[in-house]
């Protein structure tokens, strides 16, 4: 790991890294206080199903804004979960795909790879 010298681009990174952390801090603090859900990812990531701390919750928010190189494979768990937690989410996704994959077939625009 770098060393954490003033002056430096890691410093600067590091110095912005805590500003954002300071900020959702606050955030999360508000909507607590709300008492109110949120249908989104911060509110995904502070239900209590979830079981993460401020800290993770912070952690997973900044990896995801600035498309830390686990983005991808953490969106994609995040988004199964909720699906599995959300019946009815799932089933107007399944129905969509459904429709597409109707819609593309019938419009002969399904590509058949060979092996």
């Amino acid at each position: 790991m770098p060393i954490n010298l003033p002056g430096t681009l890691f410093h600067m990174a590091m110095k912005a890294r805590k500003e954002l952390a300071q900020i959702f801090t606050q955030i999360i603090s508000t909507r607590r206080n709300m008492k109110q859900d949120h249908n989104d990812l911060l509110g995904l990531f502070m239900s209590e199903k979830s079981g993460l701390t401020d800290e993770q919750i912070i952690d997973n928010i900044v990896g995801v804004i600035f498309a830390a190189r686990d983005t991808t494979a953490s969106i994609l768990t995040w988004i199964l979960k909720y699906l599995d937690e959300n019946p009815c989410v799932l089933e107007a996704v399944t129905v969509r795909l459904c429709l597409l994959i109707f819609v593309l077939y019938n419009h002969q625009l399904i590509f058949q790879f060979s092996a």
